[in-house]
């Protein structure tokens, strides 16, 4: 099988997940927690700035995920139900890392417009 890439097939033969029109299959997009998690996608997206790629976007969707089950074990822990602490931290620490990860390919990125002498400076300022 001869793998294509995505962006030279028409939208009816891409996902709907790649095409945008749906959060992950079966979810549906209308649920409160569907809500959230598009809305940080597209704050994370629009941090690292402009086109991304496929696994830029993987990354914030992962990003995303890990953040909303942090979220979502903090409201049971704040509502006063049971919590497992090592699940709580477990999550709190995924999420962290993955936006840590996050924001390590954005500083990596060289500005727009700024050329390979500007980057190779800023680079040897963070040293």
């Amino acid at each position: 099988m001869v793998h294509q890439p995505t962006t030279t097939l028409a939208p009816t033969q891409r996902s709907a997940v790649t095409n945008g029109s749906r959060i992950l299959a079966g979810v549906n997009g209308r649920s409160a927690a569907a809500r959230r998690f598009r809305d940080v996608v597209v704050s994370l997206e629009a941090e690292l700035g402009g086109e991304l790629s496929e696994s830029e976007r993987l990354q914030v969707r992962n990003a995303a995920t890990l953040q909303l089950h942090s979220e979502e074990l903090a409201a049971r822990l704040i509502r006063g139900e049971a919590v497992d602490p090592e699940e709580i931290t477990r999550a709190a620490n995924g999420a962290t890392r993955a936006l840590a990860g996050l924001r390590k390919r954005r500083a990596a990125k060289p500005a727009a417009g700024g050329g390979v002498r500007d980057y190779l400076a800023s680079k040897a300022a963070a040293a």
